[in-house]
């Protein structure tokens, strides 16, 4: 199965998302978690 979380952060900085994205994808992205395939984001109004 197969799903999508969308996550809006209000206020939310890129030196704080990059701290966050670190720790949550250690190794630039390349030690992603089991099962795991894609990351994407972006900025967007309000967030």
């Amino acid at each position: 199965m197969a799903f999508a979380i969308n996550h809006l952060w209000p206020g939310g900085t890129q030196e704080q998302y990059d701290a966050t994205i670190a720790v949550v994808h250690p190794n630039g992205g390349a030690d992603l978690p089991k099962g795991q395939l894609f990351h994407a984001a972006g900025p967007c109004e309000g967030g």
